[in-house]
């Protein structure tokens, strides 16, 4: 029974590989994790190497339930397609009775340096507890509002909890609801993943994307825009800066630019 396990680190469902992998398949950080140990466990009971001959990318498909799942993990750097089956990179480095002997000691030697070197301090007086009880400082409002009620993924929260960081006159979100499948759409695309933050920061200084684009081009951009498939590279493109001039075929198109489900087929796409 000793040898019935293995290791996995507690920050792994925050690596930014099983970000990755979550956002290309629409999954969750934990499911893409609890998919990973069911791999692993697996590789760990049967391969000594960490190269299973004969094993397809079809098969670990079917075995943990998800299309892509294997692709995604190669894309990461995670699994090796070879002529004759797949390969588990770092096989020896996690897996295996040497790698987990490895573990253990470590575990031990922390433990002893732990004890070692901790501070002998004398218990707190009741009075003294109840005191810090009755002045611990209340938790702090999480931001993003409602938003977080949905269990967003660490990618997509990160792009709601940026956009709240704007300047009020762009509107908090508070609920993603619908617009989510649009945003999962973008986080699984690489380049916007790449490039996102730069066009973000780039909306506050661009007077055409704040209600100041001139004429009656009052359009001011809203998370809805921002997630369409073309927004984020006009913005870059300085496409945007252009709106609201003389003559511009944006212009007097206001109204549409923001309105859910309009993604295709004009000049808001």
């Amino acid at each position: 029974m000793a040898g019935e396990w293995i290791k996995v680190r507690k920050d792994l469902p925050t690596d930014p590989s099983v970000i990755a992998v979550a956002a290309q398949l629409g999954e969750s950080e934990d499911s893409v994790v609890g998919k990973l140990v069911r791999l692993w466990s697996w590789a760990d009971s049967a391969l000594a190497d960490g190269n299973a001959r004969g094993v397809t990318f079809s098969w670990i498909d079917r075995y943990v339930g998800v299309t892509g799942f294997a692709q995604s993990l190669a894309s990461a750097g995670w699994l090796t397609e070879t002529s004759d089956g797949v390969s588990i990179p770092h096989f020896d480095r996690h897996m295996g009775q040497s790698a987990k002997m490895r573990a253990l000691s470590a575990n031990r030697a922390q433990k002893h340096r732990d004890t070692r070197n901790a501070p002998v301090t004398p218990d707190a007086l009741p009075e003294k507890r109840r005191e810090d009880e009755n002045t611990r400082t209340p938790p702090t409002p999480l931001p993003g509002g409602d938003a977080h009620k949905e269990h967003l993924t660490v990618a997509e929260q990160e792009v709601v909890d940026a956009w709240n960081a704007l300047p009020a006159i762009f509107g908090g979100v508070r609920r993603v609801g619908a617009r989510r499948q649009y945003l999962r759409q973008r986080l699984a695309d690489p380049w916007w993943m790449a490039n996102w933050r730069t066009a973000l920061a780039q909306i506050p200084t661009t007077p055409s994307l704040c209600g100041k684009g001139g004429g009656d081009f009052d359009f001011v951009a809203s998370f809805t825009w921002f997630i369409r498939p073309n927004s984020v590279a006009r913005i870059l493109e300085g496409e945007c800066a252009n709106w609201g001039g003389k003559g511009n075929k944006a212009t007097g198109r206001v109204s549409e630019l923001n309105q859910p489900g309009k993604f295709e087929g004009h000049i808001g796409a």
